[in-house]
């Protein structure tokens, strides 16, 4: 579960990254705003997935509490 943050954050970062161009503007070039919503795409993908793996690990936990008692 950390690992998914963290790698949810490293993304977030390097898009912050490499919105930023030489002088501190968004770049204009379409290869970079192109990469750049891939990259969001990516992050969005993910936190769903997170999302999802965090409600099914819930449901488990209380599927398994409430078969011991």
């Amino acid at each position: 579960m950390r690992r998914a943050a963290a790698f949810l954050v490293l993304l977030l970062c390097l898009y912050w990254t490499r919105a930023q161009g030489e002088g501190g503007g968004v770049r204009g070039d379409d290869e970079d705003q192109t990469e750049l919503k891939e990259l969001r795409d990516m992050v969005i993908k993910h936190s769903v997935e997170l999302s999802n793996s965090k409600s099914k690990m819930e449901k488990l936990e209380q599927e398994n509490t409430g078969s011991i008692t």
